[in-house]
């Protein structure tokens, strides 16, 4: 009981296994038995990486790092967590520093490779791929980093054969079937060029991208209610339902990726039971949400954006129920979006019954305080001359209602399926093991 391998070992196994927390209790235990012990801090940090809390994870194995710094394992292991954060200047930098120690760490290589891709080096990425393909052309791993610079190099045809050999050599590859999958969806017309966009954006710093998404909807209401010439408004109409088409895309994207693998006969093939869920029980909420969406469009009715929100909403947090195959994590994942489909039915008839009564008194208000009046006279002074604070207030109250009724809950919901991603990963956090 106070061998730190033992420990060491047991923690490995346990997190193969799919336990990370009793994983990283075992690592804890190696390390109260040695603590100067450099590989129970490498499995205590891997433990901690498998449960996405990437800050302990690269504190951890930096301490792995000072007490053992010639071991690339280590190195490639930050590389990993920098990555995954999306920290990419410092994993890079990382992963050289692995390959000072050892040249030819392998992992260390294909990391290195994938940084550059994301950072917009293709010609050094491709050379990174070229040079493990050369040396190693049966190893599964290297046809599938060289996939995942082509998808970067936006050449679908190739990184898709790089895929498909990668998976020839080892079925198993798990990345190299994400990798199909994205290719696949790459190469769907309307999929594909959201996708491509979403790429380039990875580069563009998110600072940019804020300002950009607080600034387009200004401007598209500063032209349509401008006195410049009717194109110019029109412009200005456009530019508003095209941020809002926008919006709703990036919400439901990750749904809207499974469905285009469905409808290609490659793409069913790479489905899993639990994508084959997803997309059937999100499949009737973006519909609805679209559905929604143009009938706005077509219509300019008010209020339909909300509904077409609440229901793209819905129809993400459905889609994270079966992202993380933790039984725990699921049922937290599947209560938000029981209660987001909850509240999308339940706006359907928010109005009917408790405000359409509301406004209808008002109308009847203003329709006998505008038969009392003058004939010729016009409508908005009379109204504004006649009806008094108490009605104003009245007025006021309702609209209150109603944005406490749909409009905020719409907004909190999106919002919470907008980051429904990050949300699962903090909450992977504190699930318990279970398989």
């Amino acid at each position: 009981m106070e061998d730190e391998w033992l420990h060491s070992l047991l923690a490995c196994t346990l997190f193969r296994n799919g336990k990370p927390k009793e994983a990283e209790k075992s690592a804890r235990t190696a390390i109260g038995c040695e603590p100067t012990f450099a590989t129970a801090h490498y499995f205590l940090a891997q433990a901690l990486l498998g449960q996405s809390r990437h800050r302990e994870a690269i504190e951890t194995v930096d301490e792995a790092i000072r007490l053992d710094p010639e071991d690339g394992d280590h190195f490639a292991l930050k590389t990993q967590a920098l990555f995954e954060r999306n920290l990419l200047a410092e994993a890079l930098e990382t992963a050289e520093e692995g390959l000072r120690i050892d040249p030819t760490h392998e992992a260390c290589r294909i990391f290195r490779s994938l940084i550059l891709g994301r950072m917009g080096r293709l010609d050094e990425a491709r050379a990174d791929s070229d040079a493990l393909l050369a040396e190693d052309p049966e190893d599964s791993w290297n046809f599938s980093a060289r996939g995942w610079v082509l998808i970067q190099a936006r050449d679908g045809e190739g990184a898709q054969r790089c895929f498909m050999e990668a998976l020839r050599l080892d079925p198993l590859n798990s990345d190299a079937k994400e990798g199909l999958a994205q290719t696949i969806q790459i190469q769907t017309p309307v999929v594909g060029l959201i996708l491509r966009v979403l790429i380039a954006l990875e580069r563009v710093p998110i600072w940019a991208i804020v300002a950009v998404f607080l600034l387009i909807p200004r401007l598209g209401r500063w032209l349509a209610k401008s006195d410049l010439p009717e194109p110019v408004q029109f412009a200005g109409h456009l530019t508003g339902i095209l941020f809002f088409a926008i919006v709703l895309i990036v919400a439901a994207i990750l749904p809207l990726q499974l469905f285009a693998l469905r409808f290609t006969r490659a793409g069913r093939t790479m489905l899993s039971d639990d994508q084959r869920r997803a997309i059937r029980w999100s499949v009737g909420p973006l519909l609805i949400g679209m559905a929604y969406f143009l009938f706005w469009v077509s219509t300019g009715a008010k209020g339909v954006p909300i509904h077409s929100f609440a229901w793209i909403a819905a129809c993400r947090l459905i889609y994270e129920v079966y992202e993380d195959p933790n039984p725990w994590l699921r049922r937290v994942m599947a209560c938000l979006a029981g209660l987001a489909v909850a509240f999308s039915i339940w706006i359907e008839f928010a109005g009917a019954v408790i405000l359409a009564p509301k406004y209808l008194e008002i109308r009847e208000i203003i329709g006998a305080t505008l038969e009392a009046s003058a004939e010729g006279a016009n409508p908005s002074e009379l109204i504004q001359k006649n009806l008094g604070a108490e009605f104003k207030e009245k007025f006021a109250a309702v609209n209150r209602l109603k944005n406490w009724l749909t409009l905020y809950p719409t907004l909190l919901f999106f919002l919470i399926a907008t980051f429904a991603d990050d949300i699962r990963t903090r909450l992977k956090r504190y699930a318990p093991d279970e398989t």
